[in-house]
């Protein structure tokens, strides 16, 4: 564990355990105060070394909730008064610290405005969601500018969110008193299929050609191209699946490696080899694409 990790970890468990989901706060002073998000202006609270927290406000209307699931689109280079972006976002300061949350498994408090959930301007209490993982990350593009676009889920997949405030955020509709049950959108991984592609190529990665072999037998894992769930919703089917190693799947869900339609393996856009593909496996070439474009910042969200 490096340094500080530790720290951040027993700081969300202490604030989590304290303020469970459903809490309210009427402003931002007070939820600083309460150290769920510890800025009073930023929605993000954090370093390059790791992110505590963000807040979901009025400012984009890019920032999507799909019970679960939201979608958050990182700061930097917007003009302060129009709203409009200026400039490339960058991977830096809390940006970075995401990306660094996303590669160690590090969890991050959710604050929301509840105007945010409602579409009510005069919603302007404050209300915190719990502890989410980030899921992927990768580059999109607004008013001809790259941003950087998170998906992050609910920790452990054990919702954390009034079922009310999901069953609403999933349906577009106002924020409804607490206390009503009903249904929530979650990201459900199918095993089978990602079993499936891993026995299809025998463990062996379908870039690098590496079959780790360790006591237990040979291991190699099972990497969805274009991501599950919003803001991407990628299926979860054998067409979109690569059977790879865990270097190369680091590098995949990185950003570092990429396809060209004609199969050559990219990293950062040099050639580094050729993708292996069984006649068997219908994969479909256009995710392949996607993944690409996600990677460089060439592609508008849907």
């Amino acid at each position: 564990m490096i340094p500080g990790q530790k720290a951040l970890l027993q700081l969300n468990r202490r604030t989590h355990t304290k303020f469970i989901g459903g809490s309210r706060f009427k402003n931002r002073r007070e939820a600083f105060d309460a150290g769920v998000h510890r800025t009073t202006q930023a929605g993000i609270a954090g370093q390059a070394a790791g992110t505590q927290s963000i807040c979901l406000s009025a400012g984009y209307s890019d920032d999507e909730t799909d019970g679960d699931l939201i979608t958050y689109t990182g700061f930097g280079g917007r003009d302060a008064s129009t709203g409009k972006h200026i400039a490339d976002q960058q991977l830096v300061q809390g940006n970075l610290g995401l990306v660094e949350n996303y590669n160690l498994g590090r969890p991050v408090r959710v604050l929301v405005k509840l105007s945010v959930l409602s579409g009510n301007s005069s919603d302007t209490e404050y209300l915190y969601l719990g502890l989410f993982e980030v899921v992927s990350w990768s580059w999109g593009f607004r008013d001809g500018w790259k941003v950087l676009v998170y998906q992050l889920c609910v920790l452990g997949n054990q919702s954390l969110v009034p079922e009310e405030v999901a069953f609403s955020l999933a349906r577009g509709e106002e924020l409804p008193a607490l206390r009503k049950s009903a249904s929530v959108t979650r990201l459900v991984r199918n095993s089978a299929v990602a079993r499936s592609v891993k026995k299809l190529y025998a463990d062996t990665c379908q870039m690098c050609g590496l079959q780790l072999r360790t006591a237990a037998g040979t291991y190699s894992e099972a990497a969805h191209i274009r991501p599950l769930g919003i803001p991407h919703r990628g299926p979860d089917s054998l067409s979109n699946l690569l059977c790879l190693c865990p270097n190369c799947h680091t590098q995949f869900d990185g950003h570092a490696l990429t396809v060209a339609p004609d199969g050559t393996v990219l990293k950062f856009d040099v050639p580094v080899g050729q993708l292996t593909v069984d006649d068997r496996h219908r994969l479909d070439f256009d995710q392949l694409e996607y993944q690409r474009e996600i990677s460089t910042g060439n592609t508008e969200q849907p």
